[in-house]
């Protein structure tokens, strides 16, 4: 029965019950315009979606964080999507985050009716910096000058060298200032532990089980603290044969299986990693033997690049891509192996000058074949190292890698479609 029906009904002696009818009426053109007004609310407010998808294979990304505005609205599922509601028309802030892959953030522009669907693409590919800051006027670091150099450059993942010095300068203590201003920057960060027990190295020496333990511990409270590196271990584990190893007999296989189960006990997902070089003829290079003794224990490799990317020897006969392929290929595809290509000359590193096409090369090849290229010793400011080589390395190669990065980060990318 319709309103005009409902309104030409009368009573049994045939007068009309307009009295009667007349607040009934009001009551149901009331509900009816409050019905029109939230069907337009919904309508403005329709659902939207976010698919999230590996940018090298184009494979739905489950478990992603799906952001709007700076909330967080979930995580997609196996599908790669999340649903989105109650999108108002205008301008927003839509952001994607995953573990092992780079962060990506855009501005959608939502019609009246509400509602977007976002194919957002998400490349795993780090772009990393390794122990380099900016100085302040005390000549120490300075924590907000150093992450916004870093986030300039495009790096997404950096390495912390939490170095004393005989000055008392501790960058140690700097440590959870830095994860913060750095996670808000969207950056990830692997702590370095001393590779060289005869150092002493606050505040842990060359008891590594306290290492991990404590940062994996610390992992829980910063979430963009993903893991730890020994850096030079293999110089520890290489015998002191002719390439000059140095092996201590500290890290034993039961040692390394005591530092993985410390860690592991604390948060599986926090990375150990050990260091090594690239590079053949000497005493940190990466050999097979290392790599099937101590596989189990760690959770990959930062391999370091220092010579010209065509550089052949008996080790090493096919130059930089087919060793970094050859160590790939003993890793294994399930362990993580990043790159460091030496674009900076550091005092303990003297005579490490790599040319600025060599270094392109490098990269190249390290993004081409690792999990992501580690900018080694990046000058972030012209009075980073000393003044014989700041100027050169900070105007020259810091616009290099700014551009490398740049663009392999642009890689991740959106399709917005109405």
């Amino acid at each position: 029965m319709d309103l005009l029906q409902l309104i030409a009904i009368r009573t049994m002696n045939g007068k009309p019950i307009t009295r009667l009818l007349l607040p009934l009426l009001m009551l149901v053109i009331a509900l009816a315009m409050s019905l029109e007004g939230a069907n337009a609310v919904l309508q403005v407010r329709r659902s939207s979606m976010a698919y999230v998808e590996d940018w090298s294979t184009g494979a739905p990304i489950a478990g992603a964080s799906v952001y709007l505005d700076d909330t967080l609205v979930g995580t997609t599922d196996s599908s790669g999507g999340r649903d989105i509601r109650t999108v108002s028309a205008g301008s927003h802030q839509l952001r994607v985050s995953k573990d092992g892959y780079t962060e990506y953030e855009t501005v959608v522009n939502v019609s009246d009716n509400g509602a977007f669907t976002a194919r957002i693409r998400i490349s795993s590919k780090i772009t990393g910096n390794w122990v380099t800051f900016v100085y302040n006027s005390a000549k120490d670091m300075d924590v907000t000058a150093t992450v916004n150099q870093l986030k300039a450059a495009h790096v997404n993942l950096y390495f912390y060298f939490p170095y004393d010095d005989s000055t008392g300068k501790n960058h140690w203590n700097q440590l959870p200032s830095f994860l913060t201003a750095a996670q808000s920057a969207g950056i990830n960060v692997i702590v370095i532990a001393q590779g060289l027990p005869s150092t002493t190295y606050s505040p842990y020496g060359s008891d590594y089980v306290a290492w991990i333990t404590y940062l994996a511990t610390l992992s829980r409270t910063y979430p963009n603290l993903k893991g730890a590196v020994i850096d030079d271990w293999i110089y520890q584990i290489n015998p002191a044969d002719n390439t000059g190893g140095n092996n201590t007999g500290l890290f034993t296989v039961g040692y390394m299986e005591q530092i993985y189960a410390a860690k592991n006990s604390v948060n599986p997902s926090f990375k150990f990693l050990v260091d090594g070089y690239d590079s053949s003829d000497r005493a940190g290079s990466v050999r097979s033997y290392v790599i099937n003794t101590y596989s189990p224990y760690i959770d990959g490799l930062q391999v370091d690049h220092e010579d010209n990317v065509t550089t052949s020897d008996a080790y090493c006969p096919g130059g930089m891509a087919y060793r970094i392929q050859q160590i790939r290929a003993m890793l294994g595809s399930n362990k993580l192996l990043y790159v460091g290509v030496y674009v900076g000359n550091p005092a303990w590193h003297g005579g490490v000058k790599m040319t600025l096409p060599n270094a392109q090369d490098a990269m190249q090849i390290a993004y081409a074949n690792s999990d992501g290229p580690v900018a080694y010793c990046l000058a972030l400011s012209y009075d980073l190292w000393d003044s014989d080589h700041t100027d050169e390395f900070y105007y020259t190669m810091y616009p290099l890698v700014q551009n490398l990065f740049g663009n392999w980060t642009a890689n991740s990318g959106i399709i917005v479609t109405a």
